[in-house]
């Protein structure tokens, strides 16, 4: 795993988690519980994706257009996972809460870039 994705998935959860809780805090558990939520719906879509990569890529190179059609394929899955997460009778869900867990994975994406070019820009100086 590179350095990068590393660091993308401990912001991630550093700022999910921080959401949550002062989620929770202000709107009560079932905001904060979304949260988490929709943040584990993302983590475990990017852990998917690395195995299908790590799989299809890496140890047989040949595979490309497997892992491509692979890729796709996930896509209605996670889909199906985020209609359920929704609808589940047993955990009522926030909506608002849950895009708001999903989000935290681009936001810790663009904080991760942003940390790692102005490193480099300091580099350079």
């Amino acid at each position: 795993m590179t350095v990068a994705l590393r660091q993308i998935e401990w912001t991630h959860l550093l700022l999910g988690g921080a959401l949550a809780a002062v989620a929770a805090w202000g709107r009560g558990w079932q905001m904060g519980l979304s949260i988490v939520a929709g943040g584990a719906l993302m983590a475990g879509n990017v852990w998917l994706f690395k195995q299908l990569f790590a799989f299809l890529v890496r140890k047989r190179p040949a595979r490309h257009r497997l892992a491509i059609a692979l890729l796709f394929a996930k896509l209605p899955l996670l889909w199906g996972l985020l209609w359920l997460a929704g609808r589940a009778p047993i955990v009522a869900l926030d909506g608002v809460g849950l895009a708001a867990g999903i989000t935290c994975f681009p936001i810790a994406v663009v904080v991760v870039a942003l940390a790692r070019h102005s490193r480099r820009a300091e580099v350079r100086s």
